[in-house]
């Protein structure tokens, strides 16, 4: 792989309009093809064996029948309308959204097809962090996903991005001290570039989409870090631990990558802070975050058959993008008059379904979702609120029943038995790759729970948003 030595220009415009705050002015739905949808690239390599695929954390499977469209949705809603956009145009050629790097080494490689995780790394722009955070004004971290460390980046005219930054397998750093040993640190696992994939091209996909992010490029990192990005990591890792003495620092400091260690980095646009360090101050912020959130969630579903599977406080984003707007006396309407922008993150558990991309030689829909069969644990954990939706999301897939929730010991035995719910027999065994939106129910549930509980909401408050219960 050549490299570069382009300097990062923080903060360009994303290619995605953004989307209004009053329903009636959001962006149309993207058209949903009648036809059916393939793969556009396999994550897996189109000539591994389904054990191997099994084995990368990413399942592939055929594309199970599409659900009913997102207009059954909105008419739960008073006065909402979800109009189709018009066809994008096939003529456009995205080659010139990409880097010439990029282009170059694409044209290199030929027309045959390739794994995707082969073509993650080769298509990417390779930059040190030196280069990187070059135009980078200020960079603080401000928090921690499923398997990656977010930092923030301002440049020195006040735009923002957010980098997201995974540790790939097969490049070191170094080891612990012994005051690091002795003080239980836990290094956070490094990942190939097939756990990734999924995620990556997942975020390309729904970038589209009103209540997404908004996708701006991926490079590959390499190299020791930076006085700031040390010091950005320094500073979180203090301020968590004033608020939870006893948290484990998970992820190594910057000061101990080595040359060779490299990282896959993801630039989205800043969506603002996360719900649990947003501080809902009005009735009004409440709707607006629970409607949008569902109605993100409708579109996903209707686009790309989605679910999130993740959705906890800290994979919501909420910005304050307009002023509030006073709701009119006799107006039934509760959505967009808090001006807040809601945005959903984080989809490295989450399942869709492929958009209309054909594999070569290939007819078959297929779908991406993480095997979550792999590490039990997830619905073993009762460190947080939201570990209950874990469960309840695997225990209604085991059982068919929307209200089960199966205790933590219940959860030890990986791939049981499914069981079919009129006539109680097998199904087969339990898979993720299964269209189940019923799990985006769960956490809208959450959500519902969590908003309620705000200290905005006085006794009467809660009383005018139980309503809210007959959406879910």
């Amino acid at each position: 792989m050549s490299r570069t030595t382009t300097v990062r220009k923080y903060g360009k415009k994303s290619r995605k309009p953004r989307a209004e705050a009053l329903f009636a002015e959001l962006p149309p739905t993207p058209v949903k093809s009648p036809q059916p949808r393939h793969l556009l690239v396999d994550l897996a390599g189109s000539d591994c064996d389904t054990a191997s695929k099994r084995d990368s954390g990413v399942e592939f499977q055929e594309q199970p029948q599409a659900c009913a469209g997102v207009d059954e949705i909105s008419k739960l809603l008073d006065a909402v309308t979800l109009d189709q956009a018009p066809a994008q145009d096939s003529t456009i050629d995205d080659s010139s959204l990409r880097s010439p790097t990029s282009r170059r080494r694409r044209s290199e490689h030929g027309s045959s097809p390739r794994p995707f995780s082969k073509v993650l790394l080769d298509d990417l722009e390779e930059l040190t962090w030196e280069e990187l955070l070059a135009d980078c004004a200020k960079i603080e971290k401000i928090g921690e996903a499923s398997y990656a460390e977010v930092y923030r980046v301002t440049a020195p005219d006040g735009a923002t991005s957010v980098l997201k930054a995974v540790r790939l397998e097969g490049h070191p750093i170094k080891a612990q001290m012994a005051a690091q040993v002795r003080s239980g640190l836990v290094d956070e696992e490094p990942h190939c570039a097939d756990e990734v994939a999924g995620e990556l091209q997942m975020a390309e996909w729904l970038a589209d989409i009103p209540g997404f992010l908004v996708y701006k490029g991926r490079y590959l990192v390499r190299g020791k870090a930076t006085k700031d990005l040390i010091t950005a990591h320094q500073t979180f890792h203090r301020r968590e631990k004033r608020r939870d003495p006893d948290r484990l620092q998970w992820y190594p400091s910057p000061t101990r990558y080595l040359d060779n260690t490299e990282f896959l980095v993801m630039e989205v646009a800043d969506a603002g802070k996360p719900l649990e360090g947003f501080e809902v101050k009005t009735i009004d912020q409440v709707w607006d975050i629970l409607l949008l959130t569902a109605l993100a969630l409708a579109r996903g579903e209707d686009v790309l058959e989605f679910e999130h599977r993740d959705l906890h406080e800290g994979n919501i984003c909420v910005k304050q993008a307009r002023q509030t707007t006073p709701r009119p006396p006799g107006i039934l309407r509760r959505l967009g008059f808090s001006g807040v922008e809601v945005t959903l993150l984080d989809y490295g558990l989450s399942r869709v379904a492929c958009p209309d991309a054909p594999l070569p030689d290939s007819t078959t829909p297929r779908v991406i979702a993480l095997d979550l069969e792999q590490d039990l644990s997830l619905f073993q954990s009762t460190h947080a609120p939201h570990a209950t939706v874990y469960r309840q999301m695997r225990s209604f897939l085991m059982h068919g029943d929307p209200m089960a929730a199966l205790d933590p010991a219940e959860h030890t035995t990986a791939y049981p038995e499914v069981l079919e719910p009129d006539t109680g027999g097998s199904g087969g065994k339990l898979t993720w790759t299964a269209y189940e939106p019923y799990t985006n129910v769960l956490w809208l549930a959450h959500l519902y729970e969590t908003l309620t509980t705000a200290p905005v909401l006085t006794a009467m408050q809660r009383n005018m948003t139980t309503s809210i219960c007959g959406l879910l």
